[in-house]
């Protein structure tokens, strides 16, 4: 295990007997659970951290508990809450509240300001950014696997059409 993380973990907390483990969910890339016998954290490399601290103050994210740089590179750790990934039915019987925690990030000019930083925010430039991105992601799916003409017609197509899309004004989504 990386001993990166368990010495960051013993500087911030001051306890030593840390287990520390890739989560068995969701997509992680540089992620992973540190438990002691006082607490369990979640632990991520390579985080962009002002947005995840403003999201975390509005309380649509766990408490970050400690954040900075390390050997070059930015980490959190924020207080691990232990759950479920919500499914089908509960978001159809959840819609209000979920409309209610969506609004809460749209609508937050500071976290607006936090990403506009950190990104061209002209329309144009975004899409143009965004399909660049879908672009690349498709040559290297290329180079791995064979894709349907239909999939590789349909990229293409939207591509093209993205550049014909009315501007609309931009808001913070999740990533």
């Amino acid at each position: 295990m990386d001993t990166n993380i368990e010495t960051i973990l013993k500087n911030t907390f001051n306890v030593t007997d840390w287990t520390i483990k890739k989560p068995s969910h969701g997509l992680t890339k540089e992620t992973y659970i540190a438990q002691s016998s006082q607490l369990t954290v979640f632990f991520k490399f390579d985080i962009n951290i002002p947005p995840l601290q403003r999201v975390s103050n509005l309380g649509l994210a766990p408490k970050l508990l400690s954040s900075g740089t390390h050997n070059g590179r930015t980490y959190i750790i924020q207080e691990f809450v232990k759950g479920i990934y919500p499914d089908r039915i509960w978001i159809n019987n959840n819609l209000e509240k979920l409309a209610e925690f969506i609004k809460t990030y749209h609508t937050d000019k500071e976290l607006f300001e936090i990403l506009k930083n950190n990104s061209a925010l002209d329309y144009q430039q975004n899409t143009e950014e965004s399909m660049r991105f879908v672009t690349k992601q498709l040559e290297t799916v290329k180079e791995k696997i064979m894709i349907k003409d239909e999939v590789r017609q349909g990229i293409e197509k939207l591509i093209k059409e993205s550049r014909t899309l009315n501007p609309v004004d931009l808001t913070p989504t999740c990533g």
